[in-house]
């Protein structure tokens, strides 16, 4: 008569852990299929869109060594953890050449240059490097005193630089581009221009306050930055580092051009830097805007804490906690040598 119990408790033992291991895989097919569709939605896109090349290609005063062959680009800074931002240079990379032929050009720090078989990634994705100095951020802070600092995250004022293009994308590493990025020029840009700015940003989010984090409803996100370049802005802005207050120890340049431009950015829509935080703490943006996404940035959800490398315990979840399954799994599928297939 003893065991009779027991045999109910293993049954039901059984019965559940079959029950969580049917969800588990009906929730991981759902989740596959999403991402081959946003994957299809890459694949399928036609005719890519191609800009005129310039008759002569221009040297940039930046670095001589690369040069610029149409009239904006897309430009990215690799300057810390170049094994892992290294494949997601190229996963970006690709994704944008997929879209336009516009130029990619991505920062170097002379002082941390990029590994061989990194740069080898970089090429075939279609970037070109472009070696520059570092700026410091804030005299009074330590170079290590945050992340930002650590990746010498200052150092992206040098895209100011780049006056040899009408305008130029500075785009964070952890983005994809899965639609067509490329119109922000030809449609935001002169409304831009029209209204008398030369900086476009994305507001921050959460607006409200979230899971800890937020509210951010004054202030513009870093992670993409639509750019007219100028040498005299440039040179404002890396002379206001020390004499400008912001928030350096928190968010670095970001702080810096929010507090310079204050009552000067141009909005752009959501859509050019969807920031995944907004899928649980702003769900009704999120859906609005879904399926006008260009640039998708993993600002709590880096995809490769999902797949490739977990340093904390709830990193294998981050991606379903944040509930952008879909697009952690979409990142796995853009293959790091060879593009979207």
């Amino acid at each position: 008569m003893s065991r009779t119990p027991r045999v109910y408790k293993f049954a039901i033992g059984f019965f559940f852990l079959a029950t969580c291991m049917f969800f588990i895989t009906a929730h991981r097919t759902i989740v596959a299929k999403r991402a081959r569709m946003l994957l299809s939605a890459i694949q399928f896109t036609q005719p890519q869109t191609v800009f005129p090349p310039r008759a002569v290609r221009t040297p940039l005063s930046l670095c001589p060594e690369a040069a610029a062959s149409t009239e904006f680009a897309f430009v990215a800074m690799l300057s810390s953890d170049f094994e892992l931002y290294g494949i997601a240079a190229a996963k970006l990379g690709h994704t944008l050449r997929h879209h336009s032929n516009l130029d990619l050009i991505m920062l170097e720090l002379n002082a941390k240059p990029i590994p061989r078989d990194t740069r080898v990634l970089l090429h075939r994705a279609g970037w070109t490097t472009c070696r520059v100095s570092t700026i410091r951020g804030p005299s009074h802070l330590a170079n290590d005193a945050n992340r930002f600092l650590r990746a010498s995250m200052y150092t992206k004022l040098h895209v100011w630089q780049l006056v040899e293009y009408s305008a130029v994308a500075m785009i964070d590493l952890d983005m994809l581009a899965t639609k067509d990025p490329s119109d922000v020029f030809t449609s935001e840009l002169p409304r831009m221009l029209a209204a008398n700015k030369s900086l476009g940003a994305v507001h921050d989010h959460p607006m409200n306050k979230c899971n800890s984090m937020g509210p951010y409803p004054s202030s513009f996100n870093a992670g993409m930055l639509l750019i007219k370049p100028s040498t005299d802005t440039y040179a404002r802005l890396v002379h206001s580092i020390d004499r400008l207050p912001h928030t350096s120890e928190i968010d670095a340049e970001q702080a810096l051009l929010n507090t310079f431009f204050t009552n000067a950015i141009f909005e752009l829509p959501f859509r050019y830097n969807a920031n995944t935080v907004a899928r649980v703490c702003e769900p009704a943006l999120w859906l609005e805007h879904k399926n006008e996404f260009r640039l998708v940035h993993y600002t709590v959800s880096k995809p490769w804490t999902h797949s490739l490398r977990w340093t904390q315990s709830e990193d294998p979840f981050i991606c379903w906690f944040w509930r952008v399954e879909e697009y952690c799994v979409l990142w796995n599928m853009i293959d790091t040598r060879t593009g979207v297939r």
